[in-house]
Protein backbone atom coordinates (compact mmCIF):
# COMPACT_ATOMS: atom_id res chain seq x y z
CA UNK A 1 0.00 0.00 0.00
CA UNK A 2 1.11 3.51 -0.70
CA UNK A 3 -0.14 6.73 0.83
CA UNK A 4 0.80 10.23 -0.22
CA UNK A 5 -0.01 13.61 1.24
CA UNK A 6 1.19 17.07 0.39
CA UNK A 7 2.25 19.55 3.01
CA UNK A 8 3.84 22.97 3.19
CA UNK A 9 6.62 24.04 5.51
CA UNK A 10 6.63 27.70 6.51
CA UNK A 11 10.06 29.29 6.46
CA UNK A 12 10.92 31.12 9.67
CA UNK A 13 11.58 34.71 8.67
CA UNK A 14 10.32 36.43 11.83
CA UNK A 15 12.87 38.45 13.76
CA UNK A 16 13.47 37.82 17.46
CA UNK A 17 12.49 40.71 19.76
CA UNK A 18 14.86 42.41 22.22
CA UNK A 19 13.83 44.10 25.47
CA UNK A 20 16.23 45.79 27.93
CA UNK A 21 15.70 46.76 31.58
CA UNK A 22 18.05 48.77 33.79
CA UNK A 23 17.54 47.80 37.44
CA UNK A 24 14.09 46.55 36.47
CA UNK A 25 13.06 49.67 34.54
CA UNK A 26 12.85 50.47 30.81
CA UNK A 27 14.72 53.69 30.18
CA UNK A 28 14.70 56.30 27.45
CA UNK A 29 17.79 57.60 25.68
CA UNK A 30 19.80 59.88 27.94
CA UNK A 31 18.25 58.73 31.22
CA UNK A 32 20.37 58.64 34.37
CA UNK A 33 20.91 55.19 35.87
CA UNK A 34 22.71 53.78 38.88
CA UNK A 35 26.55 53.81 38.59
CA UNK A 36 26.55 50.05 39.16
CA UNK A 37 23.47 48.91 37.22
CA UNK A 38 22.07 45.44 36.69
CA UNK A 39 21.03 45.28 33.04
CA UNK A 40 18.62 42.55 31.98
CA UNK A 41 18.41 41.74 28.27
CA UNK A 42 15.52 39.55 27.15
CA UNK A 43 15.29 37.99 23.69
CA UNK A 44 12.01 36.42 22.62
CA UNK A 45 11.42 34.32 19.50
CA UNK A 46 8.12 32.97 18.18
CA UNK A 47 9.67 29.64 17.09
CA UNK A 48 8.56 26.98 19.60
CA UNK A 49 10.90 24.28 18.33
CA UNK A 50 14.34 25.89 17.94
CA UNK A 51 15.31 27.19 21.37
CA UNK A 52 17.47 30.23 22.04
CA UNK A 53 19.99 28.21 24.02
CA UNK A 54 23.35 29.44 22.71
CA UNK A 55 25.37 32.45 23.92
CA UNK A 56 26.15 33.16 20.28
CA UNK A 57 22.54 34.24 19.81
CA UNK A 58 23.01 37.47 21.83
CA UNK A 59 25.86 39.93 21.19
CA UNK A 60 26.31 42.71 23.77
CA UNK A 61 28.52 45.78 23.46
CA UNK A 62 29.05 48.72 25.81
CA UNK A 63 30.89 51.87 24.77
CA UNK A 64 31.33 55.51 25.66
CA UNK A 65 29.09 57.96 23.83
CA UNK A 66 31.04 59.66 21.08
CA UNK A 67 32.91 56.48 20.19
CA UNK A 68 32.04 55.95 16.53
CA UNK A 69 32.96 52.28 16.59
CA UNK A 70 30.49 49.60 17.65
CA UNK A 71 32.65 48.90 20.66
CA UNK A 72 34.20 45.63 21.74
CA UNK A 73 31.83 42.70 22.07
CA UNK A 74 31.61 41.65 25.72
CA UNK A 75 32.72 38.10 26.42
CA UNK A 76 30.60 35.67 28.40
CA UNK A 77 33.81 34.50 30.08
CA UNK A 78 34.46 37.99 31.50
CA UNK A 79 32.22 37.40 34.51
CA UNK A 80 30.09 40.40 33.59
CA UNK A 81 27.60 38.50 31.42
CA UNK A 82 25.37 35.61 32.49
CA UNK A 83 23.30 33.71 29.93
CA UNK A 84 19.99 32.03 30.81
CA UNK A 85 18.82 29.79 27.94
CA UNK A 86 15.21 29.54 26.82
CA UNK A 87 13.05 26.67 28.04
CA UNK A 88 10.58 25.60 25.39
CA UNK A 89 7.77 26.16 24.65
CA UNK A 90 8.54 29.62 26.07
CA UNK A 91 11.35 30.60 23.69
CA UNK A 92 12.72 33.43 25.77
CA UNK A 93 16.42 33.76 26.59
CA UNK A 94 17.84 36.24 29.11
CA UNK A 95 21.24 37.84 29.54
CA UNK A 96 22.21 39.64 32.73
CA UNK A 97 24.94 42.26 32.44
CA UNK A 98 26.70 43.53 35.56
CA UNK A 99 29.37 45.92 34.23
CA UNK A 100 30.61 46.93 37.68
CA UNK A 101 30.92 50.51 38.84
CA UNK A 102 31.05 52.85 35.85
CA UNK A 103 32.75 56.24 35.72
CA UNK A 104 30.83 59.47 35.20
CA UNK A 105 29.78 60.02 31.62
CA UNK A 106 27.45 58.98 28.82
CA UNK A 107 27.36 55.39 27.55
CA UNK A 108 25.69 53.41 24.79
CA UNK A 109 24.52 49.82 25.20
CA UNK A 110 24.24 47.86 21.95
CA UNK A 111 22.46 44.49 21.65
CA UNK A 112 22.06 42.27 18.61
CA UNK A 113 20.22 38.94 18.70
CA UNK A 114 19.84 36.02 16.28
CA UNK A 115 17.49 33.06 16.28
CA UNK A 116 18.45 29.56 15.14
CA UNK A 117 17.55 30.47 11.55
CA UNK A 118 19.92 33.46 11.80
CA UNK A 119 17.10 35.98 11.66
CA UNK A 120 18.44 39.18 13.21
CA UNK A 121 16.59 41.22 15.81
CA UNK A 122 16.62 44.16 13.41
CA UNK A 123 18.42 45.74 10.49
CA UNK A 124 20.53 47.60 13.08
CA UNK A 125 21.51 46.59 16.63
CA UNK A 126 19.21 47.75 19.42
CA UNK A 127 20.89 50.72 21.13
CA UNK A 128 20.06 52.82 24.17
CA UNK A 129 22.13 55.63 25.69
CA UNK A 130 22.37 56.39 29.40
CA UNK A 131 24.23 58.67 31.80
CA UNK A 132 26.22 57.87 34.93
CA UNK A 133 26.64 60.39 37.79
CA UNK A 134 28.36 58.90 40.83
CA UNK A 135 27.75 61.87 43.16
CA UNK A 136 24.53 61.75 45.21
CA UNK A 137 22.43 64.73 44.09
CA UNK A 138 18.86 65.80 43.46
CA UNK A 139 18.14 68.19 40.60
CA UNK A 140 14.39 68.69 40.82
CA UNK A 141 11.05 67.47 42.11
CA UNK A 142 8.14 68.75 40.01
CA UNK A 143 4.50 67.74 40.02
CA UNK A 144 2.65 66.56 36.92
CA UNK A 145 0.16 67.59 35.74
CA UNK A 146 0.35 71.19 36.88
CA UNK A 147 -2.22 72.77 37.13
CA UNK A 148 -4.26 69.73 38.20
CA UNK A 149 -7.91 69.07 39.04
CA UNK A 150 -8.16 65.56 40.49
CA UNK A 151 -4.64 64.37 41.30
CA UNK A 152 -0.98 65.03 40.58
CA UNK A 153 2.17 62.94 40.81
CA UNK A 154 5.77 63.98 41.42
CA UNK A 155 8.56 63.66 38.88
CA UNK A 156 12.06 63.60 40.40
CA UNK A 157 15.69 63.03 39.48
CA UNK A 158 18.20 61.39 41.82
CA UNK A 159 21.81 60.48 41.07
CA UNK A 160 24.44 58.38 42.81
CA UNK A 161 24.24 54.84 44.13
CA UNK A 162 22.69 55.35 47.59
CA UNK A 163 19.00 56.02 48.15
CA UNK A 164 17.94 58.72 50.64
CA UNK A 165 16.71 57.65 54.06
CA UNK A 166 14.42 60.69 54.26
CA UNK A 167 12.34 61.90 51.31
CA UNK A 168 9.40 64.13 52.22
CA UNK A 169 7.22 66.63 50.38
CA UNK A 170 5.68 69.35 52.58
CA UNK A 171 2.76 71.23 51.02
CA UNK A 172 1.89 74.76 52.19
CA UNK A 173 -0.65 77.45 51.44
CA UNK A 174 0.78 80.72 50.08
CA UNK A 175 0.39 82.13 53.60
CA UNK A 176 2.80 79.49 54.94
CA UNK A 177 0.36 77.08 56.62
CA UNK A 178 1.45 73.43 56.37
CA UNK A 179 -1.47 71.37 55.04
CA UNK A 180 0.09 68.07 53.96
CA UNK A 181 3.22 65.97 54.55
CA UNK A 182 3.95 63.17 52.08
CA UNK A 183 6.66 60.83 53.35
CA UNK A 184 8.79 58.13 51.76
CA UNK A 185 6.37 55.37 52.75
CA UNK A 186 3.50 57.08 50.94
CA UNK A 187 5.54 58.02 47.86
CA UNK A 188 6.30 54.38 47.06
CA UNK A 189 9.54 52.96 45.73
CA UNK A 190 12.21 55.61 45.11
CA UNK A 191 14.83 54.89 42.45
CA UNK A 192 18.03 56.38 41.09
CA UNK A 193 17.40 58.30 37.88
CA UNK A 194 14.36 60.17 36.53
CA UNK A 195 11.09 58.71 37.74
CA UNK A 196 7.44 59.47 38.40
CA UNK A 197 6.12 58.56 41.85
CA UNK A 198 3.52 55.84 42.25
CA UNK A 199 1.79 58.14 44.71
CA UNK A 200 -0.68 60.74 43.42
CA UNK A 201 -1.78 63.60 45.67
CA UNK A 202 -5.51 64.26 45.43
CA UNK A 203 -5.55 67.82 46.76
CA UNK A 204 -6.62 66.94 50.31
CA UNK A 205 -5.02 67.93 53.62
CA UNK A 206 -3.74 65.76 56.48
CA UNK A 207 -7.33 65.08 57.59
CA UNK A 208 -8.60 64.10 54.14
CA UNK A 209 -10.50 67.35 53.60
CA UNK A 210 -10.53 68.85 50.11
CA UNK A 211 -8.44 71.98 49.78
CA UNK A 212 -9.68 75.09 48.03
CA UNK A 213 -8.63 75.99 44.51
CA UNK A 214 -5.50 78.09 44.29
CA UNK A 215 -1.73 78.16 44.38
CA UNK A 216 0.18 75.91 46.79
CA UNK A 217 3.87 75.74 47.58
CA UNK A 218 5.78 72.56 48.30
CA UNK A 219 9.14 71.99 49.96
CA UNK A 220 11.22 68.87 49.47
CA UNK A 221 13.20 67.48 52.41
CA UNK A 222 15.80 64.88 51.44
CA UNK A 223 18.50 63.39 53.67
CA UNK A 224 21.10 60.77 52.87
CA UNK A 225 22.44 58.23 55.38
CA UNK A 226 25.06 60.02 57.47
CA UNK A 227 24.52 63.36 55.72
CA UNK A 228 22.57 66.44 56.76
CA UNK A 229 21.09 67.01 53.32
CA UNK A 230 21.43 66.06 49.66
CA UNK A 231 23.34 68.26 47.23
CA UNK A 232 21.14 69.98 44.65
CA UNK A 233 22.22 69.98 41.02
CA UNK A 234 21.01 72.69 38.64
CA UNK A 235 19.92 70.90 35.49
CA UNK A 236 16.87 70.05 33.40
CA UNK A 237 13.66 71.19 35.10
CA UNK A 238 15.48 72.95 37.94
CA UNK A 239 13.98 76.27 36.83
CA UNK A 240 10.63 75.07 38.22
CA UNK A 241 12.20 73.89 41.48
CA UNK A 242 14.42 76.44 43.22
CA UNK A 243 16.10 76.08 46.58
CA UNK A 244 14.10 72.97 47.36
CA UNK A 245 10.76 74.73 46.72
CA UNK A 246 8.18 74.32 43.96
CA UNK A 247 4.75 75.71 43.10
CA UNK A 248 1.56 73.95 42.04
CA UNK A 249 -1.94 75.07 41.09
CA UNK A 250 -5.13 73.26 42.12
CA UNK A 251 -8.09 73.93 39.78
CA UNK A 252 -11.16 71.76 40.29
Amino acid sequence: NRWEASFYVNVDRINPVVDVLFDGVRIQNGDIVSPEPTILIEVKDENRFLALDDTGSVAVRLRRAGDRSLGERLSYSSGKLTFFPARLPDNRARVELRPGRLENGDYILSVEAFDKKRNRSGSQPYEVSFRIINESTISYVVNYPNPFSTSTRFYYELTGSVLPEVFQIHIYTVTGRLVKVIDLKALGEVRIGRHLTQYAWDGTDEYGDRLANGVYLYRVVVQMPGQASLERREEGLSGYFRGGWGKMVLMR
